[in-house]
């Protein structure tokens, strides 16, 4: 507790816990919206709470770089995203030397996503995202990766099922199910 002339400046909960951080407390940000937060926020709280103590490597890496987005998401006004150069350096100051932007972003960023981590993403960086506005950037991020490599592979198998007069189909394949069932129309 911070005095100055017998008035409570502050009170400083130590040590910090991000449990004990209130999604609420960001008046100054107008572009701060309170469902998201609280949303993005209990979810990354989760999985920390869940595998915080593991002893797997790839989990430990996980833990680190949430507890680093959660950090910068925290005490961080101005909220920019952090570059993956930045999170990869500060796992490899924690010992995690045989890192690579591949691995980083399947075995790290990728999977946190899978366990259900909502984290924005674009050309800049990571963030745990306070706004509408960085949800679109991840979705419009993704979305220019996403859709060329589909349009290529339908470009591909069309060419082929029209080449072979029906006779070969690239997505025959009952791996290939799943895929042959989002892109429907698209194909031929």
């Amino acid at each position: 507790m911070l005095i100055n002339n017998k008035k409570v400046i502050a009170v400083k909960k130590f040590p910090y816990s991000y449990a004990s951080y209130s999604v609420e407390s960001r008046p100054e940000d107008e572009s701060y919206e309170h469902d998201i937060v609280r949303i993005c926020y209990r979810r990354a709280l989760s999985f920390l709470k869940q595998n915080e103590n593991s002893t797997d490597d790839d989990l430990k890496m996980q833990v680190i770089t949430l507890k680093y987005l959660l950090f910068r998401f925290v005490n961080n006004r101005f909220r920019k995203f952090i570059s993956t150069k930045e999170l990869i350096s500060n796992l490899k100051d924690r010992g995690f030397e045989n890192i690579n932007t591949t691995k980083f972003r399947t075995a790290v960023i990728g999977k946190l996503r899978d366990a259900d981590v909502i984290i924005s993403s674009n050309s800049k960086g990571y963030k745990i995202p306070a706004t509408k506005s960085e949800l679109y950037d991840y979705v419009n991020f993704e979305q220019s990766i996403i859709l060329p490599i589909v349009a290529r592979l339908v470009k591909s198998r069309n060419l082929l099922y029209e080449g072979t007069e029906g006779n070969f189909d690239l997505f025959a394949r009952d791996e290939y199910k799943q895929l042959v069932s989002m892109l429907g129309k698209q194909l031929l």
